[in-house]
Formats: structure tokens, sequence, C-alpha cells
């Protein structure tokens, strides 16, 4: 989740082979780099974790959309589902 949060994509990539996926919110590292507007690991993780929901049945689209995140990070979790 650290990773994601400092948009480092590279350790998000190693994290996403280890299989890392949510934390006790049922957040997931997807989540947290949306609410850090860390576009590079957004990018990254929208290609596993896009459809995953959270303990308050919030996606990360949803939280990106309720938290009003830079426009950027919208887009790029939208185009993830094209």
């Amino acid at each position: 989740m650290i990773a994601a949060q400092n948009n480092n994509a590279k350790l998000v990539r190693i994290f996403i082979e280890q299989n890392v996926r949510k934390d006790a919110y049922g957040s997931t590292a997807l989540m947290y780099a949306v609410l850090n507007d860390a576009d590079a690991a957004v990018k990254e993780l929208a290609k596993y974790e896009l459809n995953e929901v959270n303990n308050q049945n919030m996606t990360a689209r949803d939280i990106a959309l309720a938290l009003h995140a830079d426009q950027s990070i919208v887009q790029l979790l939208e185009c993830a589902q094209c």
C-alpha cells in the first residue's frame, strides 16, 4: 500500500506478483494510490484491481469521484475499463 501511496510503480508490480491485495478495511493499493493522486501507480494497478470493492462497497473509481480526485486519475480509471 505504501508503494502505491508513494507512486512507486516498480514496487507496486512486485507486490502484485506477490498477490498482496487488501488491508483490514478492504482497501487495495489502487485505492491508496487514488487517495494520493499517484498517477503512475493508478495506471499500473488499474490493470489488476479496477473492480475490487472495499468494506464500504466502494471501488477506486467511486472513491476518486467522491473525493473529487484529480481529473487525470478519474480518466485513468475510466480508460482502464475500455
